[in-house]
């Protein structure tokens, strides 16, 4: 298990890693992704928009702060979202924000 830690102290634990038959870790989820994306590369440019990046470290950062924020206004694990954003860099942080939740986000139609 891994325990992620959110900005308001609360701790959100989700299961991390299998292993594949040929011993490579395979990563279960999203956000377990991102982190370990930025474990190995933490000034690596995850987000790109124009002549602006956020590296990895300050994706993860940026994520679990708003994770946080949706936490205290009572989203909690299973509860459906829908993001309703264009392909903007917010997007990314509100996708890996859900899944850090245990959110699914459902597609708008």
């Amino acid at each position: 298990m891994t325990q992620f830690t959110l900005v308001d102290g609360g701790v959100l634990s989700t299961a991390v890693h299998v292993t594949t038959c040929l011993g490579v870790p395979l990563t279960l989820n999203l956000a377990d992704a991102l982190r370990e994306s930025a474990r190995e590369s933490p000034d690596k440019a995850a987000v790109i928009a124009g002549n602006q990046s956020l590296a990895y470290a300050e994706l993860v950062a940026m994520v679990q702060q708003l994770a946080g924020g949706l936490a205290r206004l009572g989203l909690h694990r299973g509860q459906h979202i829908a993001i309703l954003l264009p392909n903007v860099p917010q997007f990314t942080l509100c996708y890996y924000a859900a899944h850090l939740l245990g959110c699914p986000v459902v597609p708008d139609v």
